[in-house]
Formats: structure tokens, sequence, C-alpha cells
């Protein structure tokens, strides 16, 4: 587990991490933030001690990385990125199951999963991820959205077109 403390860190931790959660992008066809947004999350959170890296290796092969946001009582498992090198060893589950226990032993009360798919829809594109959230025995716990609310309807249709054509 790594605390990025100065920005050679970050730049060390946030390569590894891209290159994990690049092969993950790809594989499960999900779309990624550019690279300097992971780096920006870094910079701002890692003065305050609110974000950590676990990783899990192999022989020399790293397999996955998490990054997790600590923020009061709460850690929040924000992304993965991960191999499919090796994937016999589960790597993900021993990860995940030391970074909950190593937030109990901090005195953390609540490990969030940072949200799942739709738990019966199993043609769902987060189908594997919900599945993944799931199998530690949680509770689901249901928020309100997110909701935008325009100040300028000219601005807001322009971002909202610009946003559907990079869908």
């Amino acid at each position: 587990f790594h605390a990025p403390k100065n920005s050679e860190e970050i730049a060390t931790l946030v390569d590894q991490f891209w290159q994990l959660l690049s092969e993950t992008s790809t594989r499960h066809g999900i779309r990624q933030h550019p690279k300097e947004h992971y780096v920006a999350i870094c910079e701002a959170l890692a003065s305050a001690g609110m974000i950590e890296f676990g990783q899990a290796w192999h022989e020399g092969d790293l397999l996955i990385m998490n990054m997790m946001v600590r923020y009061g009582d709460t850690v929040t498992y924000l992304h993965a990125g991960s191999t499919r090198k090796k994937t016999n060893l589960k790597a993900a589950y021993g990860l995940q199951w030391e970074s909950i226990r190593r937030a109990r032993e901090a005195g953390i009360r609540w490990y969030d999963f940072y949200g799942i798919g739709p738990e019966t829809d199993s043609a769902h594109r987060l189908a594997t991820v919900t599945d993944f959230k799931i199998g530690f025995c949680g509770t689901s716990m249901d928020y309100p959205g997110t909701f935008e609310f325009p100040f300028s309807r000219f601005w807001y249709r322009l971002y909202a077109l610009a946003k559907r054509l990079r869908s």
C-alpha cells in the first residue's frame, strides 16, 4: 500500500495505475478518464493523506491496483485496474480483503465500494463488477442520483450536445 506524498511518487503510481486501468477499460469496454484526471485527484488529496494505492504483485508482476480515498470514517474504493495475467490467483479478492482489513485496523467505520449496477441485470455492462462487489456481502445502499442544474440554456445545450457526440 502506498500513499503518495510528492509529485514523483504520484507520477510513478499513476503511471503503473494507468497501464492497468487502460487494460481493464479495454477489456470491459468502459470509458476511462484521461491520465491527468488521476494525477489531479492524487495531487489534490495526497498532502492531506487522503489517497492510497493498494497493489498486488506476484513474482515481479503487478497484477492489480486499487485507488482508495479516505475521508472521515470512510474509505472509498474509487477505481481499480488489473491485468489478465495470473487470474487464477484471484489477486483482486486478496487485495480487496487486505484493504478492508487495513481500514478496520485503522478504525475506519465504512468501506465503500463506490457503486454497482443493477443486481438483477446480468446483461448490464457492469454486471461482472457488480458481482465482484456484492460478493463481499456488504449492504447495498441507494442514494439519490446526481443532477445538473444549468445556469445558461445555451451553454448547457452545447455541453449536452458535446456529451452525446462523445458517447
